[in-house]
């Protein structure tokens, strides 16, 4: 039976970025009714609301050790990573407003916390997460065999 204890990043990633993602749609809403939302807006916004639930149903996969979502976790580091990078190193100056500092400190938090994550993917720690379900299907095949 597979442990019940998450590891620490694990948890910490998986409320990271279901907190992200929430926190996006609920500013899209915001933006599209406090400027009079157009019937493109609503559309882009109900976009956002089915982009924001198959995060969410993929960060519950993610939580319970779906081998396959490791894999699309690293990626999509790997290109949010690239993202970030390309943007910070096209700034010519540091943002004003105290608005624009605030999106900035939390960019340059999340690209920090990105590659931590990334990194921690690769310990066994990670590996052994993600891998469980393997082994115990792995343990009663060969259980069966042995008892035959």
């Amino acid at each position: 039976m597979p442990s019940t204890h998450k590891p620490p990043p694990l948890v910490a990633s998986t409320l990271w970025w279901a907190t992200l993602a929430i926190f996006a749609f609920v500013y899209g809403t915001y933006m599209t009714f406090h400027i009079g939302g157009s019937a493109v807006d609503v559309a882009i916004l109900t976009l956002s609301f089915c982009l924001t639930f198959a995060i969410l149903w993929f960060l519950r996969s993610y939580w319970q050790g779906q081998d396959w979502t490791r894999d699309f976790v690293m990626i999509g580091l790997v290109l949010k990573l690239g993202y970030e990078l390309f943007i910070t190193l096209r700034a010519h100056h540091f943002p004003h407003s105290i608005r624009s500092q605030a999106f900035f400190c939390l960019r340059i938090a999340d690209m920090l916390f990105s590659a931590y994550i990334f990194i921690w993917l690769f310990t066994k720690q990670a590996k052994r997460h993600f891998d469980l379900p393997n082994l115990d299907a792995d343990l009663t095949d060969h259980r069966t065999r042995v008892s035959r």
